[in-house]
């Protein structure tokens, strides 16, 4: 071999080790997201651990907020104990969807989308509940904010608990459109072995991510509710017309006197207790309205987009209808409706069942 053709192998050499590129940015997101895959799927059986550890960490959080144990007999028991328990749900629940929205990421997901997913999304929410913790922030009317002042946000640290929930209830709107987001990102391949397979794993996320994410929501709005009907336990029971007009036989003078002052504040508490139910009704409504709006703004692109799929991916093309039947996405009108009712689901536990329930116990 000559001098020339050894100094053109060096050359040709150096060229390619110049030319070896390193292992791309994509390439190294790609293996992170599989390792943070990989662990989830190994670590499953740790699920109900985490979910028992849940219901553990919200019902101690929940009564050390209460300080139920130095309440005084005639303490407004009722509400504390109604808005108790669904707090104490609401954050159970929001773990539960916490976990399943991080299991639907990677399992519908394109890596590496998942893991940015997943790390921003959390990043996110956990930043928007240390900024509410304890905060004064509230959006309603300031006569009731005042009554609120009085009753609940006056009882131990429930002015804390009810900032983080507000806070959690973003991260879990966060959480519920980042993975709508992933599913729809991750389109389906002409080379993807098993197609229907991915495309079934993407419409059964969906109906489990819409469900969960409805039952918490409702859960939230079950919250606020309890919340703001809290002051009417410290408010007299509705008392009868007759009584609230009639003064007693044979009272003159300062007994009608008093008598006529204990019932103008009867009268007052009463529209006072009206006033109340009227905000409350009308503020569950408002937040069920919004929880709505969220779930439609999630599920509605799923049920379009996934639809469009089914009809490229399944052949011969004529079995879609029958396969989009099957997992629940059809446009059949009794699952156009059960879809419907689960996106009002957040409005209608609000609105007219509490409009409902406050006839059905008015005297």
């Amino acid at each position: 071999m000559s001098q020339n053709d050894e100094e053109g192998e060096r050359k040709d050499e150096v060229k390619r080790a110049v030319a070896r590129p390193e292992p791309p940015k994509k390439a190294r997101a790609y293996a992170s997201s599989q390792f943070i895959r990989d662990e989830i799927w190994s670590g499953a059986w740790l699920f109900p651990v985490l979910m028992g550890t849940c219901v553990v960490f919200s019902v101690w959080f929940v009564w050390w907020a209460l300080r139920l144990q130095a309440a005084e007999p005639a303490a407004d028991l009722s509400g504390r104990l109604t808005w108790a328990v669904s707090s104490m749900m609401f954050f159970v629940l929001f773990a539960f969807f916490y976990v399943l929205c991080a299991t639907c990421m990677f399992k519908c997901g394109k890596d590496p989308a998942p893991a940015y997913a997943l790390v921003g999304s959390t990043f996110a929410g956990a930043i928007t509940v240390w900024e509410l913790a304890g905060s004064d922030v509230y959006l309603g009317p300031r006569w009731l904010k005042a009554k609120l002042e009085e009753s609940p946000f006056a009882v131990g640290n429930v002015r804390l608990v009810s900032s983080i929930l507000d806070g959690v209830a973003i991260w879990a709107a966060i959480l519920l459109l980042t993975t709508s987001a992933v599913i729809l990102a991750n389109e389906i391949a002409e080379d993807v072995i098993e197609k229907d397979k991915a495309l079934s794993r993407q419409l059964r996320a969906s109906r489990m991510l819409m469900q969960a994410a409805t039952a918490l929501l409702i859960t939230g709005v079950a919250s606020t509710t309890a919340l703001h009907r809290w002051p009417l336990e410290s408010l007299p029971a509705m008392a009868s017309a007759d009584s609230r007009t009639a003064l007693p036989a044979g009272n003159s003078g300062n007994d009608a006197d008093e008598q006529r002052q204990k019932r103008d504040t009867a009268t007052e508490d009463q529209e006072t207790r009206r006033q109340i139910e009227q905000a409350t009704i009308a503020i569950g409504a408002a937040v069920g309205t919004v929880f709505s709006m969220l779930l439609g703004a999630a599920y509605l692109p799923l049920g379009i987009v996934l639809r469009q799929r089914a009809y490229r991916v399944i052949t011969p093309w004529q079995r879609a209808d029958t396969w989009l039947t099957v997992h629940g996405f059809s446009i059949a009108p009794s699952q156009q409706f059960a879809r419907i009712l689960l996106i009002l689901s957040p409005l209608l536990a609000s609105g007219p069942i509490g409009y409902l329930i406050k006839l059905l116990n008015s005297p």
